[in-house]
């Protein structure tokens, strides 16, 4: 008789894939393709899920324009709006971008909207040392005082803030600069969203000379853009991309942590979080 006829070979038993009663799934697990086929071979036609957390972006300045033309005198081109609810969709979350002016008053109410309905406010801009800080203003030591503002030592990205708002709805203040908005995202915002956390790791550097020639403000971190390489034999390595500002931040999938707090120089490798 053909072996592959006999009775019961090609047949799985009742519970010889998973066991009733097994664990599956744990709560705070993300739900992939691997268990959505699982639950759909199981007849599961629904998960009990956890909401992907509400973030409302406020974006502050007078002087912000959705279409500056080069070089127009008094105005500069919003991007941090849109750069950081392309972060947090990449992380999870939901977000609306919402603008407001210097003006205390206007921003007052425009924080009430962005808190209604949100998980989580981040707010950019108006918390640095200049006339027009307007969140600072409203939301410091002189102002309602539900709000703490530090000058870190850290470059780029060194005015920080967070506090909550009336509602208790908790609100993280990043700089207005591009970069330091996008480098305190990272360091700072990241770690309060759902998920695994991304803790910095050494990593090989290309240049290590060339990290701690950029690094020469050594009174505190120095952050840097970079990209992950594979060398030779398979070795990951990061190297520091060239440009200033944002530019290098086009192509870069890294922050590389320099200066002192980072113990930059004292090997071959660097502290770095990836993107």
């Amino acid at each position: 008789m053909d072996a592959s006829r006999e009775s019961g070979r090609h047949l799985r038993g009742r519970g010889e894939e998973i066991a009733r009663g097994a664990v599956l799934a744990e709560a705070g697990d993300r739900v992939g393709p691997g268990l959505i086929g699982l639950a759909r071979t199981l007849g599961l036609a629904q998960l009990t899920v956890i909401a992907p957390p509400r973030v409302s972006v406020l974006v502050t300045g007078d002087e912000l324009t959705e279409d500056a033309a080069p070089g127009q005198e008094g105005t500069v081109r919003e991007s941090n709006g849109t750069m950081l609810a392309a972060a947090l969709a990449a992380d999870g979350c939901t977000a609306r971008m919402l603008r407001s002016g210097d003006d205390p008053t206007a921003l007052a109410e425009v924080l009430a909207e962005a808190e209604r309905d949100a998980d989580l406010v981040l707010t950019t801009g108006g918390i640095g040392h200049g006339a027009y800080d307007v969140v600072k203003e409203l939301l410091g030591a002189r102002g309602r005082g539900s709000s703490e503002f530090v000058h870190l030592a850290l470059r780029p990205g060194g005015p920080q803030g967070a506090g909550r708002l009336p509602g208790g709805t908790p609100v993280v203040h990043l700089p207005g600069t591009p970069v330091g908005a996008l480098v305190g995202y990272h360091l700072f915002v990241r770690p309060l969203l759902p998920g695994d956390a991304i803790a910095p790791h050494r990593l090989a550097l290309e240049d290590p000379e060339g990290l701690v020639a950029r690094s020469r403000r050594r009174d505190g971190l120095v952050v840097l853009a970079g990209r992950a390489v594979t060398g030779e034999q398979g070795r990951r390595a990061v190297q520091l991309l060239p440009g200033r500002r944002m530019a290098p931040y086009g192509r870069a999938d890294a922050l590389v942590l320099g200066g002192a707090a980072a113990d930059t120089g004292a090997e071959s490798t660097a502290l770095v979080v990836p993107l």
